[in-house]
C-alpha cells in the first residue's frame, strides 16, 4: 500500500455538542435544538450527539474547504 493509497480519516472525526457550542460560541441548548430539528446534521450515539466538521461548517454558513483535486484544471 503506497502513501497515495492511505485513507484520509480526518473527515471521520466527530465533535460533541459541547465542542460545537464552544467552537461556535452558541449555547449548548442551541446546538441540541438545531440537531433535533434537523438544521444541524448529526447522529445521536446513546445519549450523546456527534457532528462532523462538514455538518458544522454548513450549519454556520461556511463554504466547504477547497480541494485542489476538485478545482477545474487541477491534475
Amino acid at each position: 500500500m503506497g502513501s497515495s493509497d492511505r485513507l484520509d480519516l480526518s473527515e471521520l472525526r466527530t465533535f460533541s455538542a459541547q465542542e460545537v457550542a464552544d467552537a461556535t460560541g452558541v449555547p449548548l441548548e442551541t446546538v441540541w435544538t438545531a440537531a433535533k430539528r434537523g438544521d444541524l446534521y448529526g447522529r445521536k450515539l446513546g445519549r450523546e450527539w456527534r457532528f462532523t466538521l462538514k455538518a458544522v461548517r454548513e450549519w454556520i454558513g461556511l463554504p466547504p474547504p477547497r480541494s485542489d483535486a476538485a478545482s477545474p484544471g487541477a491534475e
